[in-house]
């Protein structure tokens, strides 16, 4: 759009719930509407109806709150992250009501700044086998609950939720056994920084914000944080659309994520599990 203002990146240290509906929408606009991402739609029933957009809101602040609620890593670091694009609120646009990816106009208190609306979000954690350095995955049913909270994905519904859990588990034991090969490379002493990685939990743009690099400076921001937490290696699980900006910055592809949730039901997600450098320094010629 011919004139449309410049966005800006920055940490969101304690988003609000006005947040949390604008983090919502944004995803529901990029990953659900426009993408149909099989996971993000799987667990986000409802997604665009008067009552899954704020379940949606609500299920992302329980979650964060697990987050922030795990203790800061050996660095003093915390182990979660918002990164968001925000440009100046349009009064005039009906992108900015309040059915869409809006943030409250009264800001502040570490949340969105006001006047301003998100219009891009990335979720990074850093993720470790070892609790002194990230959060450690789920690798069990009950931990896998607990994560997703799928009561409130699938309400009485014990069968579904007994799916979700065990697509989540192994959606959570991939990046395990990602996290496992780091590991052995800080026990060989291959690593310079901790047995930890960065990963790009969630990445959406809303679609009138699509193509003008936002993408690509929200991906940018959490791989600087790589480099600056001892340039961690890097992870996530790519769409189709997803996979070409990420691998400009050094993400190579690993192997499709098809997960086995029993009963000889094996589902394929439809992303790709992607990984940065394979040694130290490989790929940081981004920077």
């Amino acid at each position: 759009m011919p004139g449309s203002p410049t966005f800006q990146i920055s940490p969101l240290p304690s988003p609000t719930p006005a947040d949390f509906t604008a983090i919502f929408t944004t995803a529901a606009l990029s990953l659900g509407r426009q993408t149909h991402d099989f996971f993000w739609t799987t667990f986000n029933p409802g997604y665009e109806t008067d009552a899954g957009i704020p379940r949606g809101a609500e299920m992302l602040r329980r979650r964060w709150d697990n987050f922030v609620n795990t203790p800061l890593n050996a660095s003093g670091e915390r182990n979660a992250v918002y990164a968001v694009a925000t440009v100046p609120r349009d009064p005039s646009s009906s992108s900015s009501s309040s059915s869409s990816s809006s943030s409250s106009s009264s800001g502040g208190a570490d949340g969105t700044e006001a006047g301003r609306e998100i219009v891009g979000v990335a979720r990074w954690l850093q993720l470790s086998l070892d609790p002194q350095h990230g959060i450690v995955p789920a690798q069990s049913d009950e931990g896998a609950r607990k994560v997703v909270n799928v009561e409130a994905c699938a309400p009485g519904d014990a069968e579904r939720q007994a799916y979700l859990a065990k697509l989540y588990l192994g959606s959570s034991l991939q990046r395990v056994g990602l996290l496992q090969e780091v590991m052995e490379k800080h026990e060989r002493g291959e690593l310079n920084g901790p047995p930890a990685v960065m990963a790009l939990d969630l990445c959406a743009v809303r679609p009138d914000w699509q193509g003008k690099g936002v993408g690509k400076a929200l991906v940018q921001w959490g791989m600087q944080q790589a480099r600056e937490r001892g340039s961690l290696e890097s992870i996530t699980e790519a769409s189709l659309m997803g996979r070409r900006v990420y691998a400009k910055f050094g993400y190579r592809e690993v192997r499709e994520s098809v997960i086995d949730v029993g009963n000889g039901e094996v589902v394929r997600t439809g992303v790709v599990v992607m990984k940065t450098w394979e040694s130290p320094g490989d790929g940081m010629e981004q920077f």
